[in-house]
């Protein structure tokens, strides 16, 4: 195990492992870790709380945050089809989005020196 990485040292550790990421989280309202974990199509499992089912769905993935669910997850690996399931969050969607946000409000000069003009 690799300790007190950057964050873009750790996301090239993990992602050349390229086994499974597992996010056994107590309480998380802002996943980053799952959006990167889709982001980079790393296979994950992780805790069905806060905000991660909300970005990674319901599916086999998740996991009641309890000792025994974490262990049944770890032990059911090999029979999820981790490259099939589709995310509620789509990276790409949200990237257009942004851009297309920014975009528009950028052409219509609605923003002046990071306020919005009446």
């Amino acid at each position: 195990m690799k300790r007190n990485l950057f964050t873009v040292e750790a996301i090239r550790y993990i992602v050349g492992q390229r086994d499974v990421l597992v996010i056994p989280s107590p309480f998380d309202n802002s996943p980053f870790t799952i959006i990167e974990a889709i982001c980079y199509e790393l296979p994950f499992i992780a805790s069905d709380i806060g905000g991660i089912p909300a970005i990674a769905g319901k599916g086999g993935h998740i996991f009641e945050p309890t000792c025994q669910s974490l262990a049944a997850a770890i032990s059911r690996l090999g029979n999820i089809p981790f490259r099939d399931l589709e995310y509620p969050y789509s990276a790409k969607e949200a990237n257009s989005q942004w851009l297309a946000f920014h975009e528009e409000n950028l052409q219509d000069n609605i923003f002046v020196q990071g306020t919005l003009k009446p």
